[in-house]
């Protein structure tokens, strides 16, 4: 029924008075819809924001023998090394931490990967402590060589590294951020690192832990290089992750605290003993 056709009959049944009070009330409530579509989006449009460049949920619907299919996107990765599909709920990768690791592409650079801005998320458990190891990489850090970025851990302490080309040295310059306190082997967390073009920020839990305005521009990428999941990778370096991970996200966009926090609190439903608070000491979950 048109408008027209809804003022007739209204006009008919209810008289002029009543209709042009009822007109009246139904401009009111669609301009509160409009109102609050705008300031409200969905998360569904808030995620659109930052446009999802590759999501790998790490079960067995999605690794096929050597082939890890992705859950959003395009890229497929080649498992390499010593690998397993957890029994336990929820299902996860373990890596075995001798050369595992998927290999996403062969090259890290921004014909694919985010060029002005990033969000790299993931579901990890690390099980063996080491100097360093890697969830998900693209970079290359060899002497004074510092290009790409790495979310990863390094000890027992998680990190986000990034290099941008408006603190390229000559042969560009990365900022490690790394968690002010340890996590605790065995227990699963959710990792973020962001970088807007101008703040590069480390969440752990939903929690903002590390920020710097040392990096500014466009990131900048190694272009030789591999851009690889579960292990910190690049020419002369190779230092896989021992323990698990169930899922990553990449983003070309930045997703906000409220954002990260709201993807900890709806994940973290997977991971029974899951306790934000609880301190970081053995024997305690995050």
């Amino acid at each position: 029924m048109g408008i027209g056709s809804l003022k007739f009959s209204c006009s008919a049944i209810l008289g002029v008075k009543a209709e042009s009070e009822l007109m009246r009330h139904i401009l009111i409530f669609s301009a509160a819809c409009l109102v609050s579509a705008l300031a409200f989006p969905s998360p569904c449009e808030a995620e659109d924001a930052a446009a999802v460049v590759g999501r790998w949920t790490l079960d067995r619907k999605h690794v096929r023998g050597a082939r890890l299919r992705p859950s959003a996107g395009k890229l497929t990765g080649r498992i390499y090394g010593k690998v397993a599909i957890s029994k336990e709920k929820p299902g996860a990768l373990v890596f075995g931490g001798e050369k595992s690791r998927v290999l996403l592409a062969e090259r890290a650079d921004a014909g694919f990967l985010p060029e002005k801005a990033i969000t790299v998320s993931a579901w990890v458990m690390v099980r063996e402590v080491r100097e360093w190891s890697g969830v998900l990489s693209a970079l290359q850090d060899n002497g004074n060589f510092e290009k790409g970025w790495c979310l990863g851990a390094n000890g027992s302490r998680f990190f986000f590294c990034l290099s941008s080309k408006g603190s390229d040295d000559g042969d560009g310059k990365l900022t490690y951020l790394k968690a002010p306190t340890d996590f605790v082997p065995g227990y699963w967390y959710h990792v973020a690192g962001t970088y807007d073009g101008a703040s590069q920020k480390l969440y752990v839990d939903g929690k903002l832990v590390a920020t710097s305005l040392e990096q500014s521009g466009a990131i900048n990428y190694p272009g030789k290089g591999v851009f690889v999941l579960g292990a910190y990778q690049d020419d002369d370096e190779l230092y896989p992750l021992a323990g698990s991970i169930q899922e990553v996200s990449l983003y070309s966009g930045v997703l906000d605290a409220g954002q990260l926090k709201e993807g900890f609190e709806s994940g973290r439903k997977l991971f029974p003993g899951i306790e934000e608070d609880a301190p970081s000491v053995a024997g305690w979950p995050t």
